[in-house]
């Protein structure tokens, strides 16, 4: 079985970044940052170890689909609440539980 592992190198799985210890045919030796060594099948550990790039890779936006932001001239602008202009004669405001005023 072809697998991605080094022994020495760090990688990770569900569980959390691990190194490799050893590779044994199939059988390779796992340690976790916490101290915890796990035995398991080095083809396991491979298709979990390229779910994860595929995963990571499908969160990275492509450069070319970067959303920039808008109206950069008011960037940093801060609202400061609405005032008795911004309404328009007339109209109502409903300020909760049915309650209108005019």
């Amino acid at each position: 079985m072809h697998h991605p592992f080094r022994v020495g190198a760090v990688y990770r799985n569900r569980e959390g970044p691990y190194e490799v210890v050893s590779i044994e045919g199939p059988v390779m030796t796992l340690r976790y940052t916490d101290g915890e060594v796990y035995k398991g099948d080095s083809a396991t550990q491979a298709r979990i170890w390229e779910n994860i790039q595929d995963e990571s890779a499908a969160v990275r936006p492509e450069p070319d689909l970067i959303v920039r932001p808008r109206n950069k001239g008011r960037q940093g602008t801060l609202f400061a609440g609405l005032t008795e202009h911004d309404f328009l004669a007339g109209v109502s405001v409903e300020l909760g539980f049915g309650r209108r005023t005019s």
